[in-house]
Parts: C-alpha cells; sequence; structure tokens
C-alpha cells in the first residue's frame, strides 16, 4: 500500500511539473501574432470584409485562456464608403482552462470599449450588415446535422464591461440620422438564477426630430436557467432631454419599477411603476400576455396630475 500512495504522490507532482512547465514554455514558444495573417484572411473569406488588428495579441494560458488586443476595425460593405463598419479600442476575453474538463464554461470580465459602430442603409433601402446577416442566413439554411446527446454545460461571466461605445445609424431612404454616444454597460457576475447588478446609460442625438437624451439605467436582473424568464428588480430609468416637442427648458423624468418577463408564455407583468416628472406623477401596474399571438394590456394606472 505504502508503494502505491508514494506512486500516486509521484504521478501528481509529475502533472502538476508538466502544467507548470506548460504555463511557462507554452506562451514563450507560441506568438498568437504568428496567426495574424490567417485571421484576417479568415475573416475575408467567410465576410469579404478587411480586417485589421493594429495591436499586439496577448496570450494567456493559465488558469485563464484568453486573448488580449486592441485598434482593431472591420472594413464597411461596398457603396458605403471608406469609413469602417466597427473598431474597438480595446478587446479582451478569457475563459478558465479547468472548469472546461467538466462542461462548465468561466469567462473573465469581458472587456469591450471604444467601440464605434456605424450602421447605414442607403436610398435603395439596402444596410451595411445585410452581407453579414446573409452569410448567417446561408448557415441556418444548411441541413442540420445530428448532434449527440450531451449534458448540460454550466456557465458564469465574471462581467461585462463595455465603456465609451459609439454607435450612429444613418437613414437615406428615411433622411434620418441618429447617434448613440458614450454608451456604458457595466454588469456584475452572469450567472442563470444569480441577481446580476446593472449599471447603463447612453446619449441620443436624432436629426429628425431635433432631440438630445440622456439616460441613466440602474437594475438587478435574474434570469432563470433556460433564459426564458427574466425579474428586473429596483429598476430606476432617468431620462433628460431637450428638443422638439419638449417643454422649452426640456424635461427630466424618473421611473422606478420592477418587471417580470416569461417570454415562454408571451407575458410582462409591471409592478411598483411609478414616473415622476414636470407636473407629472404616475403611478400603478401594468400587465401584458399573450405577446406571441394577439397581445393584450391590463393594468391600473393613477395620474396625480398634468
Amino acid at each position: 500500500m505504502g508503494k502505491l500512495i508514494k506512486w500516486l504522490l509521484s504521478l501528481v507532482v509529475l502533472v502538476v511539473v508538466l502544467i507548470v512547465a506548460a504555463v511557462i514554455v507554452l506562451p514563450m514558444i507560441v506568438d498568437p501574432n504568428d496567426y495574424k495573417d490567417e485571421i484576417v484572411k479568415a475573416v475575408k473569406d467567410q465576410t469579404g470584409r478587411d480586417l485589421e488588428i493594429q495591436q499586439d495579441l496577448k496570450l494567456s494560458v493559465f488558469p485563464w485562456v484568453g486573448v488580449e488586443t486592441g485598434g482593431v476595425s472591420l472594413s464597411n460593405a461596398q457603396g458605403f464608403g471608406d469609413k469602417p463598419f466597427a473598431q474597438i479600442s480595446e478587446l479582451g476575453l478569457r475563459v478558465k482552462l479547468l472548469p472546461l474538463l467538466g462542461k462548465r464554461i468561466e469567462v473573465d470580465t469581458l472587456v469591450l470599449n471604444g467601440l464605434n459602430l456605424n450602421l447605414a442603409r442607403n436610398k435603395a433601402g439596402a444596410s451595411n450588415w445585410d452581407d453579414l446577416a446573409g452569410k448567417e442566413e446561408a448557415k441556418e439554411q444548411e441541413p442540420a446535422k445530428e448532434k449527440q446527446a450531451s449534458g448540460p454545460v454550466a456557465f458564469k461571466v465574471e462581467g461585462v464591461q463595455l465603456e465609451g461605445a459609439n454607435i450612429s445609424w444613418v437613414d437615406e431612404q428615411a433622411g434620418q440620422e441618429y447617434l448613440l454616444k458614450d454608451v456604458r454597460l457595466v454588469t456584475g457576475t452572469l450567472s442563470p438564477g444569480a441577481d446580476v447588478p446593472v449599471n447603463a446609460g447612453l446619449s441620443l442625438s436624432s436629426s429628425a426630430p431635433k432631440l438630445d437624451l440622456v439616460a441613466e439605467l440602474r437594475a438587478d436582473i435574474n434570469a432563470n436557467d433556460d433564459f426564458d424568464r427574466y425579474l428586473i428588480s429596483g429598476l430606476q430609468l432617468s431620462l433628460d432631454g431637450k428638443g422638439e416637442g419638449l417643454p422649452k427648458g426640456g424635461m427630466q423624468l424618473q421611473a422606478d419599477a420592477d418587471i417580470d418577463i416569461n417570454l415562454s408564455e408571451g407575458s410582462v407583468e409591471i409592478s411598483g411603476l411609478k414616473v415622476d416628472g414636470p407636473e407629472v406623477e404616475l403611478s400603478g401596474e401594468v400587465s401584458l400576455s399573450d405577446m406571441n399571438t394577439s397581445p393584450q394590456v391590463n393594468g391600473n394606472l393613477a395620474l396625480a396630475q398634468t
């Protein structure tokens, strides 16, 4: 028995040494930047777009398998000018290695900073993402291959960090332009059944009607294992708008509510609703049912003044 225990301990030590050696040696002998050209070519073959990665790819191996980079841009669709379709200043994603062996996906905070996304539709009604969507539709139409049954895969994401994003929408067909500036989305740990704190904000500018709006949102969101039911508690939404159709001095609104969204039943329950603004005080409860077939709205609302 003593020899067996000694042999097992030696085996454990050997495995640990091999893992440590891989952690030290692998980043030294594998440079992800050697595969930049292959990545660019693959994107070109699949989308017809030009991908540019200005900064070096940084590889991590253990305990997180991940990559970090920046200065990433994807060219626009043909006929939509030279402005890139998308640009990202900082991108980072890491997945924990050992939990993968047990069908558990543990992702570190997903970092996506300095995103600039330019969406457009020309006068003919074509958008600058139609070619990308077409690729996905073609894949969906391919004959489905039989998949071997496998157990459920658990996942956990430490959080999402989206900072300083700008999203523009130019619709030449409708003669409208919208710009979302300083879009922010920061979350806590994402895991089914857990209350996830969410903090978000953005600024919106539109040309028709002429409008400037600043929005801030805070809430705790809980999703079930099937991702078909979401409980949003403690929602706080503040809006500060100026422009056409609003009072001369602008309008500030504060909304609070708890929301229960059930996608499988096609229902939404809004409770504890309260809206405060200039000469406006609204409270009550609202329910939406049969959203997948014939939507119906019921509720009790009390308007104190207007």
